[in-house]
């Protein structure tokens, strides 16, 4: 079994190899030309044609026959049974294998062909010939430390990919070839590469083998000083040292032997660091260094961006749904559109529990492909399902392109109808929610494998990528899906109907179900236990880092939702907004969420996150404005259009546009923040307890503000007050924006609580834990 896990590691890192060419320039300079004149060789006697006695030579171009049976590593002379293994591979892969490695081994059956000419020859004098020594041989020093695992696996895969281009240049040139891998003392191991059977039965063996264990250079240091004297060949030898850059400084006994025998043999030291930087240590012993930067992720992870795409369009796409299909076309009342709303951001709130088992519970050894893949699988069945069922008739009569909302209902029954409907959506949610949860937990395993000054720069760019899908969807809704049989401002007979748009969001969640199943690429991982996970959990509650940023997240996002209940009133009956106004203003806000995310990548990714929140924030507020997610109202535009001054729908829909940059930043801050609190197991927990945590905000945000605007007087929820429109009613309606514009303002004190950048967030992760009592206490009130 490990030998054909072996051989599938083989066929991976020949692509890997393939996208780093700068490895393999890397191995053609690692080992010395001798300095003197190689070792005597007699040229072969030439042959001269001038009429001589016949003689007998050998040629390839001769013709020849078939002699017997041998083994050999030649296709063209191999047996129809070895090809009969060859094509039968396309069927079964383990076939396929065994062809390969019979091929490699030089055990193939073949024709033993043998072929004479005889031609008249005369033998000239033999010369001796000294070449120029070769290529010295190869001692690869590889870092098997559970660092190089962690990190995203990137590390271990280009290590890997190492020792098989060493195997393959040394086979090539004829070089010996050395590997030693270390960890920690105990477990060095040393390995002869060659292309044996039992070489090649060591090598599939090491690259089945999963990295593990500290790390120590004393043992391998001293293990390849003790190579390079033990022959006069390995007396040409380089060392190549492959690490991560996470290595401790060797003793002074141990550099002091390898600086004699660079002293004595000329010996080079190359070193690679995968995924970190190259650290003091590296720079003292190696003689040349590279840094090989951990970008592996974004070779054929096509997957994972169709991920993010489908993501943000689907999330984007089905938020008017609730309002122009459970609405408009099924005329539910709104409480009852307000709950199934509410029941669709559900599965957010257990984020972390499915981040947990992403964590903990791979699946065929994968953390989170399967996870994201079947998570879509589910999307793609409750789609499947509504372009299935369709949708009853609407609720009122429709004639002539509009509503006969005076005439008696044609399908009363249309409102019963919706239950199947919102459970289908539910279970669209909880499917694209555990994706999302596997997926955030692989792109904090891709920042950890990222240098502190760039870390974060791969999910922004994802992030991008997902607002992308989100303005997709918006444009959609608005050109594509905006029937007035669906409350919107066009002709029904040319828009989309509800079972065409669901095909279309069909066909793209059931090609990022494929894509992500196959193009999203990570390394195995082994099982942990429940009790593993839990310790973890409860680490996190005693962490001063993760606790401050938790309670920052939910009160901000609590007083950011503390939203005047008067709104959707003051939007629909002052403002006199229509669907398509709001739509174009949210693809507009979306443009400018892009361009402030590229702006936070390329700009501000190292600038204090406490500046950032407050100078948008600030910004946001000045321009009429609230920040980070609020669906409170700002105050000037609002104000000007309660009080009657200008009652416009476009200059009223400047404030989600205002709002957009505030928005973007503070969700990349989050993401930004999860990135340091996380370990390298536990990723997907930790985005998904800050993911739980914002969620959970938002309807205690709602809840309150609806308590509290509750006792407004004359009653700020009922149409008929917007309809008289009297000036102490609008005294009250402003009153209720200031309030809820106050509390929102309020929010900034809670800054402090935040890390400013990503080295105090470290600091903060390594101060001592709260007290068990205060733990506990705080623990219980986020959850």
């Amino acid at each position: 079994m490990s030998l054909m896990k072996g051989w599938a590691a083989a066929r991976e890192l020949r692509a890997v190899l393939g996208r780093l060419p700068e490895l393999r320039k890397l191995v053609r300079r690692i080992g010395r030309r001798a300095a003197v004149r190689g070792p005597r060789r007699w040229l072969p006697a030439e042959a001269e044609d001038l009429g001589c006695p016949q003689g007998v030579a050998r040629s390839v171009r001769a013709p020849s026959e078939a002699s017997g049976i041998a083994r050999s590593g030649a296709i063209e002379l191999m047996l129809p049974a070895e090809a009969h293994l060859l094509v039968q591979g396309r069927k079964r892969s383990t076939l396929r294998a065994l062809h390969h490695a019979r091929r490699l081994e030089q055990s193939l059956l073949s024709y033993n062909r043998a072929s004479w000419v005889e031609v008249p020859t005369r033998e000239l004098r033999a010369e001796e010939v000294r070449p120029a020594g070769e290529n010295g041989p190869l001692i690869l020093c590889l870092d098997t430390s559970g660092s190089m695992a962690r990190k995203g696996g990137a590390p271990e895969t280009v290590a890997k990919a190492l020792v098989f281009e060493c195997l393959r240049q040394a086979q090539e040139q004829q070089r010996r070839c050395c590997l030693f891998a270390f960890s920690t003392g105990a477990e060095l191991q040393q390995l002869e590469l060659d292309l044996t059977a039992a070489g090649l039965g060591r090598l599939l063996e090491f690259l089945s083998f999963a990295f593990h264990g500290g790390t120590s250079l004393n043992e391998v240091l001293l293990a390849s000083v003790e190579r390079l004297g033990s022959s006069q060949q390995w007396q040409n030898a380089d060392l190549l040292l492959v690490t991560d850059g996470e290595v401790p400084r060797p003793t002074e006994g141990v550099l002091g032997a390898l600086g004699e025998a660079r002293a004595e043999f000329g010996a080079r030291v190359y070193g690679v660091v995968v995924g970190s930087k190259t650290g003091e240590v590296m720079q003292s012993l190696c003689s040349v260094h590279k840094a090989v930067e951990g970008k592996l992720h974004f070779a054929l992870n096509w997957g994972l961006v169709l991920h993010f795409f489908c993501d943000g369009f689907v999330g984007g796409g089905w938020t008017d749904l609730w309002h122009s299909v459970l609405g408009g076309y099924l005329n539910l009342p709104s409480n009852i559109i307000k709950g199934c709303a509410n029941l669709a951001i559900l599965p957010f709130t257990f984020s972390a529990v499915l981040g947990m088992l992403s964590d903990s519970r791979p699946i065929f050894g994968f953390r989170r492909r399967p996870y994201i893949a079947g998570g879509w699988f589910l999307c793609t069945l409750s789609t499947l399902c509504l372009v299935y069922r369709g949708l009853p008739a609407p609720y009122y009569c429709f004639e002539n392109g509009q509503y006969l909302y005076q005439m008696p209902p044609c399908n009363p029954e249309a409102a019963d109808h919706f239950v199947p409907l919102v459970l289908c959506l539910f279970c669209s949610c909880v499917g694209a929610v555990t994706a999302g949860a596997a997926a955030n937990g692989l792109l904090v395993e891709y920042a950890k494998q990222e240098e502190v000054e760039t870390r974060g720069r791969t999910q922004i760019v994802l992030q991008m990528v997902k607002l992308s899908g989100h303005l997709t969807a918006v444009l959609l809704s608005a050109f594509g899906f905006n029937g007035r049989m669906f409350n919107g401002s066009f002709d029904q007979s040319r828009q989309l109907n509800f079972q065409q748009l669901m095909g279309i969001y069909l066909t793209c969640v059931a090609v990022t179900s494929v894509c992500s199943l196959f193009l999203v690429r990570e390394n195995k991982a082994v099982r942990s236990s429940f009790r593993v996970q839990m310790s973890s959990v409860w680490n996190l509650t005693q962490s001063k880092a993760f606790l401050f940023v938790g309670i920052f997240v939910f009160f901000r996002t609590s007083l950011g939702h503390m939203s005047s209940t008067a709104e959707v009133w003051v939007m629909m009956e002052w403002a006199k907004v229509r669907g398509i106004q709001i739509q174009m203003s949210n693809a507009l806000s979306l443009l400018i969420s892009l361009a402030a995310s590229y702006l936070m990548r390329r700009y501000l990714l190292n600038v204090s996150w406490r500046k950032i929140i407050f100078v948008t924030s600030s910004v946001a507020t000045a321009t009429d404005s609230l920040w980070d997610h609020s669906d409170s109202s700002p105050s000037i535009p609002s104000l000007l259009t309660v009080f009657d001054i200008v009652r416009d729908p476009y200059f009223y829909l400047g404030e989600p546009i205002s709002r957009a940059v505030p928005t973007a930043t503070n969700q990349l801050i989050t993401v930004l923040m999860a990135n340091e609190l996380a370990d390298d197991d536990n990723g997907a927990m930790v985005a998904g307890m800050l993911q739980s945590v914002y969620f959970v905000g938002i309807p205690f945000g709602m809840v309150v503000s609806n308590q509290l605007f509750s006792s407004f007087t004359p009653a700020l929820t009922l149409r008929e007050n917007f309809i008289e429109d009297a000036v102490s009613f609008r005294w009250t309606v402003a009153y209720s924006y200031l309030v809820a514009y106050t509390f929102s303002f309020a929010s900034l004190a809670l800054l402090p609580l935040a890390p400013a950048q990503k080295k105090q967030a470290q600091a903060r992760k390594q101060e001592p834990g709260l007290h068990l009592r205060t733990s506990m206490a705080v623990s219980c009130e986020l959850m």
